[in-house]
């Protein structure tokens, strides 16, 4: 019962979090957009990243290529974060956490510190709102490919796909972009 109360009050102190960055970046919509825009340069620098690992770890080691796309990907989310923390949200506020109970314990303790620390939850924050962003863009494209999949044959051909995968990307970079904020630099 404590634990499920405990669970409910962080849910709750969370959306209060949400709903404040929400309202800042309301009134402060030209910073917003800014913020958008830088999110999106980021977002972008991680297309070459993506590729070229996947060249390096496919193509010359020989990974195969589930594995190196995998990869490739997890390299492109570390260079994102990096990118975005440095900044897109540079100067955000940092919350410490403390376990002083379990910290203190051997050997668990010194992992605990390590994963309470304001940067490293960001980073598996940022890793799962990339997840989810992973799955927007596939079930877009999908679905932009199957059913509007004749008429972008005609614009674009045999590439028609790649229309419908900008659409799932860019429904998914609105998703990180608010995920991102309410969240993970809350």
């Amino acid at each position: 019962m404590i634990v499920q109360e405990r669970a409910l009050t962080a849910a709750l102190s969370t959306a209060r979090r949400g709903r404040r960055q929400l309202s800042r970046m309301a009134a402060d919509r030209p910073g917003a957009i800014k913020r958008f825009v830088k999110f999106g340069i980021i977002g972008a620098s991680g297309v070459p990243v993506t590729l070229f690992v996947n060249y390096v770890l496919h193509a010359v080691a020989g990974l195969a290529l589930p594995l190196s796309t995998a990869l490739a990907v997890e390299v492109a989310i570390l260079t994102n974060f990096l990118g975005n923390h440095l900044w897109t949200f540079a100067g955000s506020d940092v919350r410490r956490r403390t376990l002083p109970r379990i910290e203190a314990r051997r050997p668990l303790g010194p992992m605990v510190t390590l994963a309470l620390r304001p940067n490293v939850r960001r980073f598996v924050k940022f890793n799962a709102v990339s997840l989810v962003g992973l799955v927007i863009t596939a079930v877009v494209t999908t679905f932009v490919a199957s059913q509007y999949g004749v008429e972008l044959r005609h614009i674009a051909g045999p590439y028609y796909f790649l229309l419908a995968n900008l659409v799932g990307i860019a429904l998914a970079m609105v998703w990180n972009f608010l995920a991102n904020v309410i969240w993970t630099w809350a």
